[in-house]
């Protein structure tokens, strides 16, 4: 019984080291990146500066209410939603800075 798990682990090892060395390595494979430059041939994080985005934010909010009004205290942590829509429009294509506006739904 010994014997064949001692078997056993070695065919897992050997499948292991085998699927490890077919696989492909796609971590230098940067040309599918939306960063890639191709007059340059190489990654350029400053490249698209100058277009502006669109997106959806979502989160949590939490809120608690303390007054010197006793009615009016909340006792303890309420949670709620926060939702919105944002845009941003690029100020300068040198540097990552935007004009952002948005509209959104905080729930107390």
């Amino acid at each position: 019984m010994y014997k064949r798990i001692r078997i056993m682990k070695r065919l897992a090892f050997i499948m292991m080291a085998l699927l490890l060395a077919l696989m492909p390595a796609t971590a230098q494979n940067y040309r599918d990146s939306r960063y890639y430059n191709s007059r340059t041939d190489r990654l350029d994080y400053r490249y698209n500066y100058g277009s502006p985005y669109y997106g959806f934010r979502i989160g949590p909010a939490f809120t608690f209410v303390n007054s010197d009004d006793s009615r009016l205290d909340g006792g303890d942590w309420q949670t709620g939603l926060n939702v919105g829509v944002v845009a941003g429009i690029p100020l300068t294509d040198s540097a990552p800075l935007y004009l952002e506006t948005g509209l959104s739904y905080i729930e107390k």
